[in-house]
């Protein structure tokens, strides 16, 4: 199993943390992994910064809930590339993750991902973003905040490209216009 861990910013304008106690426990860890002699590349189209553009209130305030598809969104490419004779039929599933940085969630549902900007430095407030995976589609994150979106790499092609649409998210009655952004964390491995 091999990592990579990639960060995504998302950026734009828009027109228009629940703590919890941390339990102590002992527990037993069991590691394991295979080493190959070279790993994958995994890059962000447009060097992770994914610009949204301008949208208005009205389309923020029509989408659905944060697992329901609703278009509109922006696309971009996940891209896999340079595996080479590390694959030897041995990786054959990527593995995408997918975690606010802040390590807080927008909604109550943990499905949408906080806009970082706060309201009194011109950000929009009732709104967040969400991921989807095209395939599916489906949101990147389930309810809880877990995220394990699996591909097969390409039996004939050592480089990947997965797509996925980021858009907005209404998370209370009242959406105000502001700047939209949001940091997230895409760990990868494959096996």
């Amino acid at each position: 199993m091999f990592s990579c861990i990639t960060k995504i910013t998302i950026t734009t304008l828009l027109v228009m943390g629940v703590i919890s106690p941390v339990a102590m426990a002992d527990l037993g860890l069991t590691a394991n992994a295979m080493i190959l002699d070279q790993s994958c590349k995994v890059t962000v189209e447009g060097g992770g910064n994914i610009n949204m553009g301008v949208v208005s209130t009205a389309y923020v305030n029509a989408t659905p809930s944060a697992s329901q598809y609703f278009s509109g969104g922006k696309a971009f490419t996940l891209s896999v590339s340079d595996c080479g004779a590390t694959r030897g039929g041995v990786a054959n599933r990527m593995h995408l993750s997918f975690a606010p940085q802040s390590g807080s969630f927008a909604d109550a549902g943990d499905q949408t991902f906080i806009n970082e900007t706060p309201v009194i430095a011109g950000g929009a407030s009732g709104t967040g973003i969400v991921i989807f995976s095209t395939e599916g589609p489906k949101n990147v994150l389930e309810p809880g905040g877990n995220s394990n979106v699996v591909y097969p790499f390409p039996v004939s092609d050592d480089d990947a490209k997965y797509l996925f649409e980021a858009r907005f998210q209404k998370i209370s009655s009242a959406v105000a216009a502001g700047k939209v952004h949001s940091s997230v964390i895409v760990s990868a491995y494959y096996d």
